[in-house]
């Protein structure tokens, strides 16, 4: 009948002439509050939109409210984001305050609708937030919570935050206590929120809320709550809130179904390993473990993925034989999707047996999965193995999903090709499985489109490290070069020497080459040189003193000196001058003058010269040095040449001597 009614609305609405009235459109909209989203409702909401744009009136509290709450079960749809068009309007043009039921059910209805994330859907927002500011009266709690529920959908940002830092007070200074239910829909409003600064005061807030709830809590409710968590970040306040749900997790004792454990295990995935989360995973214990319900694929995909930072701990390990066994006893199919998740959650698990008895399960699903793999639930599966080594699961996993890669016609993106590698990191030489697999991504590598980042190329080279210098491994780095130089030339030397880590471990005249070009990269950026210069600087090093040469440096010239560095200015070409206390080497004239007389230039002696033989020291005068000895005299080249190859004495600004070479940088102390 519902349906019957909505379906002849719209020829109804569209034949009225007059314009609707501010209560006529709050009513109306009001009214479909509980009609299903369908065809038939987003008729009625096309139809009425003209009629709320004609309205005349200004909108009022009680109307605003009214007009969103009717959109709560209204999904995301053109209709739906014209008629939030046209109440962004309405609302930006009202300047009444609003009561605190008013705000409750206006920020209830966008429980749905608010994932249209469109600018007018950041405008109600805003506008909403600055009204729950400037509201005098406290929110009760059933309107903070509406408030909070009705924000599921919609995507973080500065709107969100200001609303949320609107909201905060009125949670914390609240006379009302919290039951469990109003605090599962207030966290559960918060799922899709990061770690900012105005959600960590909200779950502050929430967190005492939590603590001081004395009712008993059912699981649903607590998992919803979990749930809510998942985005949130493992910050301090976060682990906090979760401590404390576990203190009630733990008194619960009632059947679960699977619905409860996939949303309790879907809040953990912002958490690493700590007190709070190995609590709460004891606490969840019990509650799987009786279940009696078949468990779903969806559901063991869910949990597993939920542990794919906290799942090397011990708490974690031990549920883990529990979703090993409903894998196996699952009679339906994985789907591609539910394989990507499961397998992906058990990157930090470890080497253990009760890692090794889900991924020998999932195997086994796997093998039976006809859909086709795309480049990210390959990346996805195996990546999850790179925490375990050579063993039958391990190598069933690898066989299953070869054809997969193989078939896949679709390029990768290069951090699928980098997952999936990094993800053999376990495997030796002694897989043919592992060899045969990296063959097969060898392949998907030179057909990638896209250009490899420096950490993608650390994770793949990493997942070579085991696998010796056989062929398959040297056609993959060989594949992998064009990548590497270009990054070569464009990242930084701390990411570089990251790969350069990776790289080293790997052997074959391919990978040494590749280490070559890294070292010399990262030689050339310890001490850049400039590009040839041109113009009247082109003839400048010809005319500069001995030992010195030009250089350019974003765009600015400097001039380096094997002994004395490098400086802006430009040197001069004077020589030192014989003296009793530090004679200069024979036959040494000043050159420089300034009016036609000499000038001269004291000698100093420059301290911590460390490689020189016995008796000599060296000499600083004007932008030259030299070499003194109280009976050898004074040369220009440094005696004793002990110097290992490449390397090279400077003077720095401060006085002090280094060494430099162009591959091993620059060091305080002599080489050896």
């Amino acid at each position: 009948a519902q349906d019957r009614l909505l379906e002849a609305l719209p020829s109804k609405i569209n034949a009225v002439q007059e314009p609707f009235t501010r209560v006529q459109v709050g009513m109306a909209l009001f009214g479909l509050h509980r009609c299903k989203d369908n065809s038939s409702l987003r008729a009625v909401l096309a139809a009425l939109t003209p009629k709320v744009v004609a309205c005349e009136e200004e909108l009022q509290g009680q109307e605003i409210g009214n007009c969103f709450y009717g959109l709560q079960q209204c999904n995301d749809s053109p209709e739906v984001r014209g008629m939030l068009a046209a109440l962004s309007s309405k609302l930006h043009a009202s300047s009444c305050s609003m009561s605190p039921q008013e705000l409750g059910n206006a920020l209830y209805g966008l429980q749905k609708c608010g994932a249209a994330n469109t600018d007018f859907i950041h405008a109600i927002i805003a506008d909403l937030a600055k009204r729950v500011a400037a509201c005098e009266a406290r929110l009760p709690v059933q309107n903070i919570v509406n408030g909070l529920y009705g924000l599921q959908t919609c995507r973080d940002g500065p709107e969100v935050r200001a609303l949320l830092s609107s909201m905060a007070p009125h949670v914390r200074e609240s006379p009302e206590l919290f039951v469990p239910q109003q605090i599962s829909m207030a966290l559960y409003g918060l799922q899709q929120f990061g770690e900012s600064p105005a959600l960590q005061e909200v779950l502050s807030a929430l967190t005492e809320r939590v603590l001081d709830c004395q009712k008993d809590w059912k699981f649903h409710n607590a998992a919803v709550a979990l749930y809510g968590l998942r985005r949130c970040g493992d910050t301090e306040v976060s682990r906090a809130l979760l401590g404390a749900l576990a203190s009630h997790f733990a008194r619960i004792a009632e059947p679960i179904n699977n619905q409860g454990i996939s949303m309790a295990f879907a809040g953990l995935q912002s958490f690493r390993e700590g007190p709070e989360v190995s609590a709460m995973l004891a606490a969840l214990r019990p509650n799987v473990e009786g279940c009696t319900e078949e468990i779903s694929g969806q559901t063991i995909s869910i949990a597993l993925h939920g542990l794919h930072r906290c799942g090397g701990s011990p708490e974690a390990r031990s549920l883990l034989p529990f979703f090993a066994n409903a894998t196996a006893a699952c009679k339906k199919p994985f789907s591609v999707r539910q394989l990507a998740g499961a397998f992906y959650g058990l990157r930090v698990c470890g080497d253990a047996p009760e890692t090794r008895a889900v991924v020998g399960a999932l195997a086994a699903k796997l093998e039976e999965c006809h859909e086709p793999l795309n480049g990210q639930a390959m990346a996805n599966i195996l990546y999850g193995l790179q925490n375990l080594t050579d063993s039958p699961e391990v190598k069933a996993v690898l066989r299953a999903i070869l054809p997969h890669i193989s078939a896949c016609k679709q390029p990768y993106k290069t951090y699928e090709a980098a997952m999936a590698l990094q993800g053999l990191r376990g495997c030796t030489e002694a897989s043919s499985e592992a060899l045969a697999v990296l063959a097969a991504l060898t392949a998907k590598v030179a057909a990638c489109q896209e250009t490899f980042a420096p950490n993608q190329l650390y994770m793949a080279f990493s997942g070579l490290r085991h696998l010796g210098p056989g062929p398959e491994v040297r056609a993959l780095i060989s594949s992998m070069r064009p990548h590497l130089e270009l990054a070569a030339t464009q990242a930084n030397p701390g990411r570089l020497r990251h790969v350069l880590t990776a790289l080293e471990g790997v052997g074959g005249p391919e990978a040494e080459a590749c280490v070559e070009v890294l070292r010399r990269r990262l030689g050339a950026m310890a001490a850049p040189e400039a590009p040839a210069l041109g113009g009247a600087e082109a003839a400048a090093p010809a005319s500069l003193p001995v030992g010195w040469s030009v250089h350019r440096h974003e765009g600015r010239i400097y001039y380096a000196h094997e002994v004395l560095g490098s400086q802006w200015t430009r040197p001069r070409d004077v020589a030192p001058q014989a003296a009793s206390s530090s004679p200069g080497p024979p036959a040494a004239r000043p050159s420089a003058e300034r009016g036609g007389r000499e000038v001269e230039k004291v000698a100093t002696v420059v301290p911590e010269v460390h490689g020189l033989p016995a008796g000599w020291s060296l000499h600083r005068q004007g932008n030259q040095v030299y070499y003194s000895h109280s009976i050898h005299g004074s040369q220009w080249s440094m005696p004793g040449a002990s110097l290992p190859d490449g390397w090279a004495v400077h003077v720095g600004p401060c006085g002090r001597t280094y060494y430099h070479h162009e591959q091993h940088g620059s060091r305080w102390e002599m080489p050896c």
